[in-house]
């Protein structure tokens, strides 16, 4: 649209290469750029760059810890997902004059546990066009994010924010102190770089009872350094979560590729014009 502004930072490549539990930690050790266990046959995870200016907030890769794997944690389930960027250019880019973006779940910066739950929660979520829209204020301190669809010639279609309502606001952790090595997950939740709150239609009803919390970490920079020991958290956690089932995957559609039958991988969604969307490649 005319004399809007779209930033034109572009997402980076983290993951160069297919890993496994025996070969991952050599993996990354040899190769500073493989970040996060998430890469593809067809493509990789990506993040956004480095941007100036109060954007540079939505650099890098962050986990949504919603298992409460490292922080604190209050909602009743989690889903079968790790960890999001706003990288995925090819989707959409930060409009800098509504401070919005959309990101697409089964698209290649949003990461997969891989296992049952991750397989079928994809495919559901894929035939329906879902998406999150992001709409941040004007300093991207906090964000209003929009649960959405696409039905293709029918339109995108967003819950309202009275009815569901998922916001993240910005932490400011102390200053000069680093994550403590407390097993308390009240004090390391402190150092999340975001608190992701939910509440719904009927929250103003029970008070604090009807609101969530739960805490997203920056595991890698928008310079592509990881950042600890929120990646290594992370890292662990999806490997502990890997319960590959390739006769499920294959009959979902999805591609697991060999490595997809290995320990510590995990999947993202790859769009390719040699490989027909319907058809994703687990990663590792």
């Amino acid at each position: 649209q005319h004399g809007r502004r779209y930033r034109s930072c572009q997402g980076k490549t983290f993951c160069k290469q297919l890993t496994h539990a025996d070969s991952f930690q050599q993996a990354l050790a040899a190769d500073p750029t493989a970040q996060v266990s998430v890469a593809s046959a067809a493509g990789a995870f990506v993040a956004f760059g480095s941007c100036g200016g109060a954007a540079g907030l939505l650099g890098g890769i962050i986990w949504m810890d919603q298992a409460g794997v490292f922080g604190c944690t209050d909602i009743p389930f989690s889903a079968p997902d790790l960890a999001m960027s706003f990288g995925d250019t090819s989707y959409s880019r930060l409009d800098e004059i509504t401070h919005t973006i959309d990101v697409d779940v089964t698209g290649p910066a949003w990461q997969w546990m891989n296992n049952k739950d991750g397989y079928l929660t994809f495919v559901l979520l894929k035939k329906i066009g879902f998406h999150y829209h992001f709409e941040f204020n004007e300093d991207y301190s906090s964000v209003q994010i929009y649960p959405s669809i696409n039905l293709g010639r029918l339109g995108k279609w967003s819950v309202p924010k009275v009815l569901m309502s998922f916001t993240m606001v910005l932490q400011k952790p102390p200053k000069g102190l680093t994550c403590p090595a407390s097993t308390l997950y009240a004090d390391r939740s402190r150092y999340a770089k975001w608190d992701r709150v939910s509440s719904g239609l009927l929250s103003p009803l029970v008070g604090k009872y009807g609101v969530f919390h739960y805490y997203v970490y920056q595991i890698v920079d928008g310079d592509g350094n990881r950042v600890q020991p929120y990646y290594d958290a992370c890292v662990a956690h999806g490997a502990k979560e890997t319960k590959p089932f390739p006769k499920l995957a294959a009959k979902l559609g999805i591609d697991a590729l060999a490595v997809g039958e290995k320990g510590s991988t995990s999947f993202v969604g790859v769009r390719s014009a040699s490989m027909p969307v319907q058809k994703k490649a687990l990663a590792a």
